[in-house]
Order: structure tokens, then sequence, then C-alpha cells
């Protein structure tokens, strides 16, 4: 979302670089998190995302999983990113013995 704070440290981009970090921290390599900022050259790409902010149902910032979203309308939860990614390691882990 554009930057509407004067700290740059109270920006979507610097809270989602912390809960990365958190993230990364935690599962290491099997993970990669990336940050679009809306409205951005690089987010009209994403047509998921342009679909969603068109149709106005769902507000950002937007969680995406393997291209699935799993949370908006609000803050960043580390706590439902995490678990969303336990969920999709268990699935492919017991898909793979």
């Amino acid at each position: 979302m554009p930057i509407a704070a004067c700290d740059e440290n109270k920006t979507w981009r610097a809270a989602s670089n912390m809960v990365f970090r958190k993230i990364t921290d935690k599962f290491g390599s099997i993970v990669e998190c990336e940050y679009i900022e809306l409205y951005s050259p690089e987010s009209f790409s994403h047509s998921e995302v342009m679909k969603l902010l068109k149709e106005n149902n769902e507000k950002p910032p937007y969680i995406f999983i393997n291209n699935e979203l799993v949370k908006s309308n609000g803050k960043l939860s580390e706590r439902v990113i995490i678990t969303e990614i336990e969920k999709v390691f268990l699935i492919n882990t017991k898909g793979n013995t």
C-alpha cells in the first residue's frame, strides 16, 4: 500500500520485512517472501492482486502462499502466515513419502 506514515519504520514495507525475517529464520530456504507495492509497475503483473483491487471485496494487505490468498483486510499476521506455510509443508511432505 502507499506509504502514509512519516516514520520510515512504520510502513507496510518495514512491517513486511520484519515478518519476512521471522519467517525465513523459522523455515530457512524452503520459503521465499516477496513484498510488492500496490500500484507499482511490478504489481500490474500480478493479475490475482489486480482482480482483488478491482472487485473491492478484499482489502489490502494481501498475503498469498503458493498463489492462494490466505489473509487480507488488516494486519500482517505472522501466526497466520506460519500456520499456512506449515499446512503446505505438511501436505508436500506427506505427498512425497
